[in-house]
């Protein structure tokens, strides 16, 4: 097309003359030339319209069109350029620039406009506009709180948020208070511009590459440090030393140079076999208010004799092993909980509430790193004219890590001599089995029980046992149940039932998953006047199983609930897309939390944007 028009435009070569054919040729051209310009002139003033009015599709086509009309014209490239710069595309207004120095002939009087664009979209493109500086701090508070907002974080993708740009960087520097980093090597520099501002800090990583970043590397804002399983790898000056006595003190060289002395919270997780030395964390940290460690080394000679910061102390020792358990406590005398794994201590209670007379928890922890059982902390009384004195829950992580069944009814027993609390993992055998009657354990308010790896709960019974426990408030029972279909879970119904004949104060029920409960027991969960939490599993329909669809009547029930939380494990969303008739929870007066499992598989997106509309927090 380019070469046609050319050719158009170019006086003909005559081969013959006749008459007056070559004045007509010549005033033809000239005319059709004339022609040529005039359009290439109002495409250009189209085409700059264009643009400066937004519309720069239709103004670049213009401009592909003066580029075929006029191939070695510099109309077409100057205009192009225009509209590029007009976008803020300057690499590609010097693209087109370049092309019309090509194509434009050096006679061309327009030659030299080409060169003054292009030498100004240079200075255009090499000017950067930092907008980041103008945005009020909360804004940046908000966005650098959703990038930082992941569990891990590598090194590098921070570095390239700081990279964005020079304000940006300070800005998102102080912003940074919780850190946690995947370690690893090459980021001396990132944690040098990071550490003045962090608060917080969790590390997984090789303990030599630890020890060496932290001696470099000062954090003097530094309030929680958790270092998780690091791997041992290096002996460093430990040469004659046994390999045990060189990681604990590449721990607790690590803790020193971290300038320990800032420290509220720690966490230690190591491998078994790895002592961590308890005395000398202490020490060497005298601020702590909690700690938590893995396998410790309790020689306590040379511990400070009071750590009056001390609320939660949690660690483990080795199976087999004893401390001095008042040796221990009566060094934290504000201590609030304490778990110790194994636990070998029921009888030695009324020694550790004497050495900390404010002690509420007691039990053992999980082996876990990253299990929290902090849900688990008993609350405050209702009644502020009331002080509650005497550990008030007991957890139990493990009950293998009992030395036998005695030890779970002496805490049980302890426990329920001092508040109206219950709180724990394991139920011990006399709690599940109905050895305590009702009459005794009517005072209890709340009730968690989680499962173990060695327990299959009967838990129709369990609920039976509950019956009678009239002041209760808080049930939250995740047991494992070996077949939901089989189970006799008349219990649980008439756990429900029973809380509709009474003034109940229940607020929260976490029922196990994959219960199935009839219609009459929903109905009723929907009249409990104080119910606000509630979490099943659907199916509830007894006849029901986990791969068949739910019944509309089901949603429409659930719809009269009167809770403001509701949390559902759907397992049949795993293979079916979710029905509509979830929607109907929309209805739901007063829910303001709906948690839905599994996660929302990208057909059903639609029905949780449904229901985002309307509920206010929706997590599936």
């Amino acid at each position: 097309m380019a070469n046609g028009w050319r050719d158009v435009t170019e006086q003909p070569i005559l081969v013959i003359t006749s008459g007056t054919c070559a004045n007509v040729v010549a005033n033809s051209t000239r005319c059709i030339q004339h022609c040529v310009q005039e359009q290439l002139t109002h495409l250009d003033k189209r085409a700059r319209a264009l643009a400066t009015s937004g519309n720069f599709e239709a103004a670049l086509n213009d401009v592909a069109m003066i580029r075929q009309l006029g191939p070695s014209s510099s109309v077409g490239y100057l205009c192009g350029g225009h509209v590029y710069s007009l976008q803020g595309r300057q690499k590609a207004a010097i693209d087109i620039y370049d092309k019309g120095l090509d194509a434009v002939p050096l006679s061309d009087p327009s030659y030299q406009r080409l060169v003054e664009a292009r030498s100004m979209a240079q200075e255009r493109d090499s000017k950067r506009i930092d907008f980041i500086k103008e945005f009020p701090i909360d804004i940046i508070e908000n966005i650098a709180s959703w990038i930082l907002s992941k569990e891990i974080i590598a090194p590098s993708e921070i570095q390239e948020y700081l990279d964005v740009s020079r304000v940006w960087r300070q800005r998102l520097l102080m912003c940074i208070r919780d850190l946690h980093i995947e370690g690893t090597t090459d980021c001396d520099d990132l944690l040098g511009l990071i550490a003045p501002y962090c608060t917080a800090l969790t590390l997984r990583s090789e303990a030599s590459w630890l020890r060496q970043f932290m001696s470099n590397t000062p954090f003097p804002s530094l309030r929680v440090l958790s270092i998780l399983r690091p791997l041992f790898l290096t002996r460093y000056s430990y040469e004659d030393e046994d390999e045990d006595d060189v990681n604990s003190g590449l721990i607790l060289d690590t803790i020193i140079s971290f300038q320990a002395t800032t420290l509220t919270h720690l966490t230690i997780f190591v491998e078994e076999g790895c002592d961590i030395p308890f005395a000398n964390i202490i020490r060497s940290c005298p601020h702590l208010v909690d700690l938590k460690m893995s396998w410790v080394d309790t020689n306590m000679s040379t511990a400070p004799t009071c750590c009056p910061n001390m609320k939660s102390l949690s660690f483990m020792i080795n199976h087999g092993d004893e401390f001095d358990v008042d040796d221990i406590t009566k060094r934290f005398p504000e201590l609030e909980r304490f778990m110790v794994t194994p636990f070998y201590y029921a009888g030695d209670l009324r020694i550790i509430q004497s050495n900390c007379p404010k002690l509420r928890v007691i039990g053992n922890s999980s082996q876990d790193c990253d299990d929290d059982d902090d849900d688990c902390t008993p609350p405050s009384s209702d009644d502020s004219t009331t002080i509650a004195v005497g550990v008030r829950s007991f957890l139990i992580k493990d009950d293998g890590h009992w030395l036998d069944e005695d030890h779970g009814v002496q805490c049980f027993d302890y426990v329920q001599s001092n508040d109206k609390l219950y709180s724990t993992n394991t139920p011990p055998a006399a709690s599940t089995h109905g050895q305590h009657g009702c009459t005794e354990l009517t005072p209890f308010k709340k009730l968690d029980l989680y499962p173990t790896y060695t327990m299959n709960a009967n838990v129709g019974a369990l609920f039976d046992d509950l019956i009678g426990l009239c002041e209760l408030e808080s049930a939250i029972v995740k047991l494992t149940i070996m077949d939901p279909l089989e189970d006799d879970m008349g219990g649980i119904e008439r756990f429900i039932q029973y809380h509709n004949t009474i003034d109940s104060h229940l607020h929260t029920l976490i029922l196990p998953q994959d219960v199935r409960l009839s219609n009459d027991a929903l109905d009723a969960l929907t009249t409990l006047p104080q119910l606000t939490t509630l979490g099943l599993s659907l199916p509830l329909v007894q006849v029901l199983f986990i791969a068949d669809p739910i019944p509309d009547i089901v949603f429409v029930r659930l719809s009269n609930l009167k809770v403001k939380s509701l949390r559902l494990v759907m397992s049949f969303l795993l293979m079916n897309k979710a029905p509509t008739s979830l929607l109907t929870l929309m209805e739901c007066p007063q829910l303001e939390d709906l948690q839905i499992y599994p996660a929302c598989n990208p057909k059903d997106t639609y029905i949780r944007r449904a229901l985002e509309s309307k509920i206010p927090s929706v997590s599936w």
